[in-house]
């Protein structure tokens, strides 16, 4: 199996000494995979060598028997395979030797605000039946921080309980490997590939999301309402949206700082008419285009709850405790109660007055269903939606540095296409290599090029629902896009071509495996037809999981667990429709929504 790791490399110009010292640190990375991925890693490594050939056409043959011209397109009928299992394995098996190859400079970075605050936190301990939290929050992202803030400013004794670690700027690798769910190897195979991304540390998806924030319309709020029945009224969640966007604070950022990709973009647009882009509101007042926000701001200028809540929950008596993972929780009469895990794996209980679960649209259902919270547990992890999303990319005559500059400042939404949100994306080649849609020569050129690439992206509030199960510590998704929102996928990225194009681009890649994805001129994309697409060919990602404990269906108005007197949640899971935006700031002022319930300062709404 070395000799295709070494064949392999070859092929992106590597040899010799340099090859020896990538597979090593490919190993390496490889053994900090988590289970199951490290050990089928290992197995991929040795199956590869006869299965391969066989199973992209090449023949009975292993493959050090195959020549170079065989080898190569192994190499490219794997990688672009419509077959979803063969595509992520094959994705697997090579994408510690990505990590290795596209191997970034560590960040420099500022200290965290809340890095000295953790070093001096008490040890976790078992609390005696006497010691009661008024609220145990299991979270720390949109949905648990703010209202673990404003009870602690109250006065109530609160503690968060948090999975991940603080949120620090990383390497590209690194980044995924420390701040995401399951090193971000959470996806669907349902009906093509498909990562579902959803943050893990301080801060949640918050510390790694790309700072956009919107409220929804008042078009969707009054779906809203119409979809819970009443349980969520239009007009009262508006005033805590107000507050949201005030407290982070949320402003828009001059031009001068977005990603020169979008501004390309832009142009493109305006030369085909359409010019009705538009600056995205971010959370922060003091950015400064460093381009990372993904991986974790270097400099903490983008207001993610564990800068804009926790320092001053903290303050208040709040007690944080990263690396603490809930394990289930029990309601009781009076109370409820959460088992919770260490980092050193020591085992613990914390009993509290009243929970809230906000451990996000794929990890909440996992409590509810092994702790089955209330009389609708079984319907926890049902309605996942997840923003589908894929980018286009574009081949500039000039320099773009598509990485300096916020990557999401722009935004459009095409009137013919009410479901496509487009909103500015560039990620780094690290990230985004090993799922290129395109292999081989074309692959080497497009990344012997890309600074000058441009790339902007778009998401669907889709049709499509699908489930979130957990087994052996693993989520497991079922998630199949209808014909409808292939097709306006597929009609969007074509005007995002159509705008690359008329902007200058001499070849644009669309995100297609089974399909013509490389166009050298308009004509060319002009003979592209959206609905010859189907859900296996498209290359696209879920950034906002959403709806798996929707309001009616597993909590009532208040977020209270439907049968539960002591347990609510509190994250994207409740959102009854898509948001038809960035979630953050809805959760958020559903968060303090929660928290003026829970101190009998708000409305009290029936299921």
């Amino acid at each position: 199996m070395v000799l295709f790791e070494h064949r392999w490399l070859a092929l992106h110009g590597v040899s010799g000494e340099k090859a020896r010292t990538v597979i090593l640190a490919a190993q390496a990375r490889a053994r900090r995979y988590p289970a199951p991925m490290g050990a089928l890693h290992w197995v991929l490594k040795w199956a590869a060598e006869l299965l391969l050939p066989l199973l992209t056409g090449q023949g009975p043959l292993p493959v050090s028997g195959l020549s170079q011209k065989q080898f190569e397109e192994m190499d490219r009928r794997a990688h672009v395979s419509r077959i979803p299992l063969l595509r992520s394995l094959y994705l697997l098996l090579r994408l510690p030797l990505w990590d290795a190859l596209f191997s970034e400079a560590d960040p420099v970075r500022l200290p965290h605000p809340l890095a000295d605050r953790l070093e001096r936190r008490p040890p976790p301990r078992s609390a005696p039946p006497d010691e009661i939290y008024d609220l145990v929050v299991i979270g720390s992202g949109a949905g648990g921080a703010p209202v673990a803030w404003e009870l602690a400013r109250a006065g109530k004794k609160v503690v968060i309980l948090e999975e991940g670690s603080l949120v620090q700027a990383e390497t590209t690798a690194e980044a995924l490997r420390k701040n995401y769910l399951r090193q971000a190897f959470v996806a669907s195979l349902s009906a093509g590939l498909l990562p579902i991304l959803a943050g893990r540390g301080l801060g949640g998806t918050t510390a790694v999301n790309m700072g956009t924030s919107l409220a929804p319309s008042p078009e969707t709020l009054l779906a809203w309402e119409k979809k819970t029945q009443g349980a969520l009224q239009a007009t009262e969640l508006g005033p805590y949206l107000a507050r949201v966007l005030e407290l982070l604070p949320v402003r828009t950022p001059s031009r001068e700082l977005l990603s020169r990709a979008g501004l390309i973009f832009e142009e493109g647009l305006e030369a085909l008419g359409r010019g009705e882009a538009y600056v995205l509101p971010r959370n922060s007042d003091s950015c400064q285009g460093i381009g990372r926000c993904a991986f974790g701001c270097p400099v903490h200028s983008k207001r993610s709850t564990d800068i804009s809540f926790l320092p001053e929950a903290m303050d208040a008596g709040c007690l944080v405790l990263p690396g603490h993972e809930a394990l289930s929780v029990r309601d009781e009469a009076g109370g409820a109660s959460v088992s919770a895990r260490a980092p050193d794996g020591s085992r613990y209980r914390l009993n509290a007055r009243h929970v809230v679960i906000s451990a996000g649209a794929l990890s909440t259902p996992k409590l509810l269903r092994s702790s089955r919270l209330g009389t609708r547990w079984r319907a926890a992890g049902n309605g996942l939606r997840i923003h589908p999303a894929a980018k286009v990319f574009a081949l500039m005559p000039e320099k773009v540095d598509g990485g300096r500059g916020i990557p999401q400042g722009l935004g459009y939404r095409p009137p013919e296409l009410p479901r496509i949100v487009m909103e500015g994306v560039f990620t780094p080649y690290p990230a985004v290599a090993p799922v290129f849609p395109v292999a081989g020569m074309s692959f080497r050129s497009w990344m012997a090029s890309y600074d000058h690439v441009a790339t902007f992206g778009m998401m669907l509030i889709e049709r499509a629902e699908g489930r979130v199960r957990w087994a052996a510590g693993w989520p497991l998704i079922s998630y199949r896009l209808q014909a409808e929102d292939v097709l306006d996928l597929a009609r969007g990225l074509k005007v995002a071509g159509e705008a690359y194009f008329a902007a200058g681009a001499t070849k644009i890649l669309l995100p297609f495996v089974g399909a013509r994805a490389e166009y050298s001129s308009k004509e060319e994309l002009s003979h592209f037809r959206p609905e010859s697409l189907r859900s296996e060919d498209l290359v696209c990602s879920g950034f906002h999981p959403q709806g798996t404990a929707s309001i009616g269906r597993v909590v009532d108005g208040n977020l209270r667990v439907i049968g539960s007197r002591n347990v609510s949640v509190c994250d994207a899971s409740v959102l009854p429709l898509s948001p038809g935006v960035n979630p953050q700031v809805t959760i958020m002022a559903l968060s303090l929504r929660l928290a003026d319930h829970l101190r009998g300062a708000g409305p009290s709404v029936s299921a």
